[in-house]
């Protein structure tokens, strides 16, 4: 009995444990999977220590810590521009020393008491963006500013805008960066000595004609639509940091897309400014629009690349930071909003010291050390044994971080360039289907293919023949049974139910049939429909891994159906009301036969893509597009020439009356529309008026 009090002792002090830490950590953490939904992930990192003036040993607490550098050479500095006063730190947060009062040459004070952004050389010197008096000041160790940088006049000789130096930073060759937060023509760069060099790295600017495409929408848009549409300059960048690799990366609070600005602008740029990263790339939060919680979208304010290269994003209005890596994949997502122990309300900057990562908020004057959880501490080792070319233990890794997130389409992706590299190209294509890495899952493909058919080179040789064989075959079976034999008016073909094989390779004879035999069958139409559904089915469900776009479980019947037999059945509907007005002398039956027939090589081709797909890798798809091409030519070929016969039309007739049935279809839709519209209506007023005289009985 005793034993037993003493076991559910410890489970009681086990479960208080675990609440303990899930109250520790006051938000939630989640990662997107392949289709841009949330999912749920461990949490990444976790508040450790609170930073204040007064834990540092200072008389005076923070007061509006707008910025935070790390020169990598175990130095941070905090730009305190309340206090007017820039502080050192070493790694571990300690205090070094504190620079006030600061002069000039002639020995005048000088403040910055609005600064918004700091950084260092290696010399110590501090180059500090004082954003109110329009200039960067650079500072030596002695509190003594050395040199002033101020407005080029000559590069901004065109406008009347400020120099309101928001952010800078320094690359290795001492060149200083500087964004202006009313200037958008990209980063000012600065020589050592301080002289204007050039813009470099603008944002883009929407083309004239967008442009005018945009401001023609905004006259007829409500004030709410305006005021997320796209703006007609391109936006500034908040923030910036280089990684060891010298690629630079800026942060935007939001990205132009079309007639939304969408979560996070991120770009990487190479030496010539240009971005390295794929356009469609969105950074943030991606269900913004989505869900009423998340109703604020994400604003960039700062960015931080630590040792490994992971890509740290601060959200200012969401309170969160977001961790990548630097293929863009997302790690963790942590924060929140509020003011709890590493809540944020108005976080500024961000800064990464080893494994661990440093936010500070303006409002609350603290700076909040975040450290990495067992899960992203597996992550980052899982990385440096890849990168150390410790093949076996990054497996181990990544099959550890599989077991503890089953979401993670990281740990599938990594363990698959493991196998990639250890040759196993099979079990490198399972994990990349797993993390829906189409690209990397079609280059282990490849390889794989290439090793099978060096294998079993014989059996490819045999099935090659064997088609060829089929297919001389069947075109002389073809040919043989579209002669009539003599003495006979029609060949085997032209029966009814081998009929719609002849119009595929005699369309203007077969169709003409169509009047003087009345052959269409509409069992085998409703067959043949019936296929195009199963062929849009199978692609679905059997497209190769390289080219699938869909998940099995977002397959919907009736969609299906609308899509292929509602479509086809609009169609016919459609050409037959224009065809009337237009003295066409083909029956409804007739039109339907027609299509359908017409239809077979579109819908062969499907099936033919459906198989190529699981034969070919990405960069073959022009078989596929051949494919493509083919069928559907030959199927309006077939169209044209089956109109063309059961309407008695000419040709360029028929060509309107096809364009005219397509005009029909949107029309039938629209009023489709409307009636469902007017019935819903009409319901609402029935359910109102009863619930009415209900409440009066």
């Amino acid at each position: 009995m005793k034993r037993k009090s003493i076991v559910l002792f410890l489970m009681f002090l086990l479960l208080a444990a675990s609440s303990l830490t899930a109250f520790a950590v006051p938000y939630y953490s989640y990662e997107y999977n392949d289709y841009d939904e949330s999912v749920a992930a461990p949490v990444g990192y976790v508040p450790s220590a609170a930073v204040t003036g007064v834990s540092l040993g200072l008389e005076q607490n923070f007061s509006g810590i707008n910025d935070m550098y790390y020169d990598n050479n175990g130095t941070v500095y905090l730009l305190d521009s309340g206090n007017n006063r820039i502080l050192t730190l070493d790694s571990d947060f300690k205090l070094k020393k504190a620079y006030e009062n600061f002069k000039d040459a002639q020995g005048n004070a000088v403040a910055f008491s609005e600064a918004q952004g700091i950084a260092a050389d290696s010399a110590g010197r501090m180059y500090v963006a004082d954003t109110k008096a329009n200039r960067v000041l650079i500072i030596g160790q002695d509190c003594v500013v050395e040199k002033i940088i101020t407005r080029p006049d000559k590069a901004l000789n065109n406008t009347g805008a400020s120099f309101n130096a928001g952010k800078v930073i320094l690359d290795k060759d001492g060149r200083l960066y500087v964004s202006a937060t009313n200037i958008n023509l990209g980063l000012f760069v600065f020589s050592p000595e301080g002289e204007f060099l050039q813009f470099w790295g603008a944002n883009e600017v929407p083309t004239t004609a967008q442009a005018m495409l945009d401001y023609m929408r905004k006259r007829f848009m409500t004030n709410e639509q305006r005021a997320i549409f796209t703006l007609a300059t391109p936006v500034t960048v908040t923030g910036f940091d280089f990684s060891q690799d010298g690629f630079l990366y800026t942060v935007s609070p939001y990205k132009n897309e079309g007639d939304v600005a969408v979560p996070g602008l991120i770009r990487k740029l190479n030496f010539k400014g240009q971005d390295i990263l794929d356009p469609e790339l969105v950074f943030g939060d991606l269900e913004w629009d989505r869900k009423q919680s998340l109703s604020k979208r994400t604003a960039f304010v700062d960015v931080a690349v630590d040792e490994l290269g992971f890509v740290n994003l601060l959200d200012y209005n969401r309170g969160r930071v977001f961790q990548y890596t630097d293929s863009a994949q997302l790690v963790s997502v942590f924060g929140a909003r509020g003011d709890m122990t590493g809540g944020l309300e108005a976080p500024s900057s961000l800064i990464a010291v080893g494994e661990k990562i440093y936010v500070a908020d303006t409002k609350k004057n603290v700076i909040y050390e975040y450290s990495p959880t067992v899960y992203v501490q597996n992550v980052r080792s899982a990385v440096r044994k890849m990168n150390a070319y410790d093949l076996e233990g990054s497996l181990q890794e990544w099959r550890t971080i599989v077991s503890k997130n089953t979401n993670s389409l990281y740990a599938y992706k990594g363990m698959g360039r493991v196998y990639e590299a250890q040759g196993h190209y099979k079990e490198a294509m399972r994990y990349y289907k797993l993390a829906y890495a189409r690209e990397d899952y079609s280059k282990s493909f490849q390889q794989y293919r290439m090793q099978w058919l060096e294998q079993y080179y014989y059996i490819v040789l045999i099935l090659a023949a064997a088609a060829i064989a089929l297919l001389i075959v069947a075109t002389r079976m073809v040919a043989r049974n579209s002669k009539a034999a003599e003495g006979q008016p029609y060949s085997r073909l032209e029966s009814k139910y081998l009929f719609p094989v002849y119009t595929l390779f005699h369309p203007t004879d077969g169709f003409d049939q169509f009047k003087s035999r009345n052959i269409q069958s509409m069992r085998l139409s409703a067959l043949i429909v019936f296929f195009w559904v199963a062929a849009v089915t199978v692609q679905f469900f059997c497209t190769g891994p390289a080219f699938a776009k869909y998940r099995p479980t977002d397959y919907n019947l009736w969609i299906n159906l609308l899509q292929t037999a509602g479509l086809f059945l609009l169609f016919a509907v459609s050409n037959w009301a224009v065809c009337t007005l237009m003295d066409g002398k083909g029956r409804l039956t007739a039109i339907v036969a027609a299509a359908a027939y017409a239809m077979i090589p579109y819908i062969a081709s499907l099936f033919v893509n459906t198989g190529l797909s699981n034969i070919l890798a990405q960069d073959e798809y022009v078989f596929m597009g051949i494919v493509s091409a083919v069928g559907i030519l030959w199927s309006l070929m077939l169209l044209v020439c089956g109109m063309y016969a059961i309407h008695q039309y000419s040709f360029l007739k028929t060509i309107f009356s096809l364009v005219f049935t397509v005009v029909g279809i949107f029309i039938i839709i629209f009023l489709g529309m409307l009636f469902f519209g007017l019935l819903q209506q009409t319901w609402a007023f029935v359910v109102s008026v009863y619930r009415e005289a209900m409440l009066r009985i």
